[in-house]
């Protein structure tokens, strides 16, 4: 009895082995997504209670939930503050699955270890991403056609199938036709990578103080790396990438294929339209935020004196020199509310 967890053990990764086995072949595909979708639902499930509690008592969650509240506004979503906290919890989890499964693919793309091996875990790792695509298309679709509450409505609804249908559309007989051809795993782990590093960017921008000067220079290093990562991941390389695997398909004579990879690529390319310019004001309305200036040398040999006033008489004595571009108002403002940062920019820093 004593060795029964063991036991246990070896038939979770003998099950796994044979599962491994059995790819690419398409009913093997596809029991490999059913598995991955529900412990996928768990994990969020869980995972987003898990840190919903954990990160309550932040003091930076007033701030996070009012920029994510104005973000949400822009697109014509509204959402309560406790369902705003507990996305952001949960998207904490599939920031995680998302830079799980690019590094699954890894491997085969650098060609580390068994090449066989490699390819298989490259194709679960693709695989974990239909998975959590499915699963999100099934819970809008749940909130949109049955309960009638999707924040958004039909907006959303579009926007999130033109966001997931690229790989519902085309992992699946890649997996089965193409799962080591070097142009569809740089491509799926471009995807994933890009997705998991947007989300984990974006949750550590929301708690910054933009008050600080610190927080303010850290915002703008990440919006910089982002932009970045995303001119890259979604325009740079998905361009030749995706002409890349066209003409191997075409090559191939696998017409039905090249014709879903036309329409589905075509699609991404239309999404990757929409978010690249939101990226790119997002990097720079925080490079029209003039910083505040560092403490004088009398508020640093007089702390006492300066403990509740000091930032607004900094923030006078920039304003008064030409130094500040923005009202203190404002500047405060815009912890809670980007636009208010969009609005300020364009006043004094535009």
């Amino acid at each position: 009895p004593r060795f029964a967890p063991l036991r246990q053990v070896l038939r979770v990764l003998q099950m796994l082995t044979a599962t491994l086995h059995c790819l690419p072949s398409l009913h093997c595909q596809l029991g490999v997504i059913a598995g991955l979708v529900a412990t996928l639902a768990l994990s969020i499930v869980f995972g987003g209670a898990f840190f919903y509690r954990l990160l309550r008592a932040q003091p930076s969650k007033p701030r996070v939930i009012g920029r994510m509240k104005a973000d949400l506004k822009e697109f014509g979503w509204t959402m309560s503050d406790d369902e705003i906290w507990l996305m952001y919890c949960e998207m904490i989890v599939i920031g995680l699955q998302h830079l799980i499964g690019g590094f699954l693919i890894l491997p085969a793309l650098l060609g580390l270890g068994d090449p066989a091996v490699a390819h298989k875990l490259a194709m679960v790792g693709a695989l974990s991403e239909v998975a959590y695509d499915a699963w999100d298309i099934a819970r809008v679709l749940y909130k949109h056609c049955v309960q009638g509450n999707l924040p958004g409505g039909r907006q959303a609804l579009v926007f999130m199938l033109l966001h997931h249908q690229l790989s519902i559309a085309l992992v699946l007989p890649m997996n089965v036709h193409y799962s080591t051809n070097r142009a569809y795993l740089h491509s799926v782990f471009n995807l994933m990578g890009a997705g998991g590093f947007a989300l984990f960017v974006s949750h550590a921008g929301q708690m910054l103080d933009l008050r600080t000067r610190r927080d303010l220079l850290a915002m703008r290093a990440l919006s910089t790396a982002m932009f970045v990562v995303m001119l890259y991941t979604r325009v740079l390389a998905f361009a030749p990438l995706s002409v890349a695997l066209l003409r191997t398909v075409w090559r191939d004579d696998a017409r039905a294929i090249f014709c879903v990879g036309v329409v589905a690529l075509s699609a991404m390319a239309g999404f990757n339209a929409m978010i690249l310019p939101s990226t790119y004001r997002r990097m720079v309305k925080f490079y029209r935020i003039d910083p505040p200036p560092p403490p004088s040398e009398a508020d640093v040999q007089q702390p006492d004196r300066t403990d509740a006033p000091a930032a607004p008489q900094r923030l006078a004595r920039a304003e008064s020199n030409g130094t500040l571009a923005v009202q203190p108002r404002e500047l405060f403002v815009l912890a809670d509310a980007p636009a208010a940062a969009d609005r300020a920019a364009e006043r004094g820093g535009g």
